[in-house]
């Protein structure tokens, strides 16, 4: 894109558009842990925060992200789970808010909005002008992390509350009695 548009994509400017993470939806956690780790020597770990959600490390990763420019990490998730149940990249940004309406006035449309996703930041989810989803990420500020309780809803009359670290960007899965199946 050329410089000098508005959109904060000029050097220095505010927003990077760089791919950060990537979202694999499974129907069976075993199997498919099995795939990419035979396929491609992905590490898998259950997220402290959410252990149905499996982080995926596809190369060195120290506590400081990724050692080696040209690759991501990523998430393993039930695809029920899932926003549009299909692969997902998601896009560092440094204002959902603001990149969030200028989706909307391109023809896109939020699918998710804004959560904060521990100490670490933020997500949201789109659908582009094509009918792709993609996700958003900004990260938070260090001087100011978020904390706060969000409801969680699983069908018409079940839900819970959860403290976040980790707002749950989508329905929790339960058995009616609060836990997860």
């Amino acid at each position: 894109m050329p410089a000098g548009t508005g959109l904060g994509l000029e050097k220095g400017g505010d927003m990077t558009g760089r791919v950060v993470h990537f979202e694999i939806p499974f129907d069976e956690s075993r199997r498919a842990r099995a795939f990419y780790t035979q396929v491609f020597g992905w590490e898998f770990a259950p997220w402290e925060q959410d252990p149905g959600y499996l982080m995926v490390s596809t190369g060195p990763t120290p506590e400081t992200g990724p050692t080696e420019p040209g690759f991501i990490n990523g998430g393993l998730i039930e695809r029920e789970e899932s926003v549009g149940r299909v692969p997902v990249v998601v896009i560092d940004v440094e204002d959902i808010d603001a990149t969030l309406a200028r989706i909307e006035a391109q023809g896109g449309r939020p699918l998710r909005e804004k959560l904060p996703v521990g100490d670490m930041g933020f997500s949201a989810y789109f659908e582009d002008s094509e009918g792709n989803v993609v996700g958003l990420w900004e990260s938070a500020a260090e001087q100011s992390p978020v904390r706060r309780r969000v409801t969680v809803r699983s069908g018409a009359d079940r839900q819970r509350t959860c403290r976040t670290a980790r707002a749950r960007r989508w329905p929790v899965r339960t058995n009616g009695r609060g836990e997860r199946p």
